[in-house]
């Protein structure tokens, strides 16, 4: 995504590669298994609400990003605690989820992704449990998840094998993946958010379109824009 193409022909660099083509990833121990278009269904909305004088600090953005989707686009919130999340990922809410979006912290390192994790109100939701066959979501639903918390689309190989966030939802056959590579600033995040469910639902633009359009717009101005890797299909 971040490459810079460079030709003497052309007497100089280039934009990024994600700047100039809709780009995407794919994991090659699941190859054959993308799944083509987005499925008909609610975009899901989680925002936890971290504490005044808490361990983190709120994030103000990020709740009115969630707001936002909520308005422009009906979409559902879901109380960003435990019980509430693990339910929607168990498929107990019983409805076609198109797009799960989260908008919070996260943590993740390449040496250390098998325990990379996102923050929920009552503490750390780690990858581990999410990564089981109670995970249905994605199974019934290959809904498109779009984790919008720093680091989070780091992956690494542990025992011979990639793993990390992008690993475990591709595992349970969500349809694709998005989240940022290194940290973010929450105002220009939560433009993200918005931005990027714009394009796709009311523009009708392909994910890797959207996010190249996304860093087309917006990536000369933060690096806040640039750092969003797409696990799915690239059409």
């Amino acid at each position: 995504e971040l490459m810079q193409p460079y030709s003497r022909d052309d007497g100089g660099d280039a934009e990024f590669l994600g700047m100039l083509h809709p780009v995407a990833r794919w994991l090659l121990q699941y190859d054959g298994r993308r799944h083509y278009k987005l499925t008909k269904g609610d975009i899901f909305t989680i925002a936890p609400e971290y504490p005044e004088g808490g361990k983190l600090k709120p994030l103000p953005d990020a709740q009115q990003a969630s707001k936002q989707l909520q308005t422009d686009f009906n979409a559902i919130s879901v109380d960003g605690n435990h019980p509430k999340v693990l339910e929607l990922f168990h498929d107990q809410l019983d409805k076609d989820v198109a797009i799960l979006h989260f908008a919070g912290y996260g943590q993740g390192s390449v040496q250390n992704v098998g325990f990379a994790s996102i923050e929920l109100e009552d503490g750390a939701l780690q990858v581990l449990e999410v990564r089981t066959p109670g995970t249905l979501l994605g199974t019934k639903r290959h809904t498109l998840a779009f984790f919008n918390a720093c680091r989070i689309g780091v992956a690494g190989e542990e025992l011979g094998l990639i793993s990390g966030w992008a690993e475990a939802l591709i595992d349970r056959q969500f349809a694709g993946f998005i989240a940022p590579l290194w940290a973010v600033y929450d105002k220009h995040a939560a433009v993200v958010s918005t931005t990027f469910v714009r394009y796709v639902v009311g523009d009708k633009l392909t994910v890797a379109e959207a996010l190249q359009k996304i860093r087309q717009q917006f990536g000369k101005y933060s690096p806040t824009y640039l750092p969003y890797m797409y696990y799915g299909d690239v059409m």
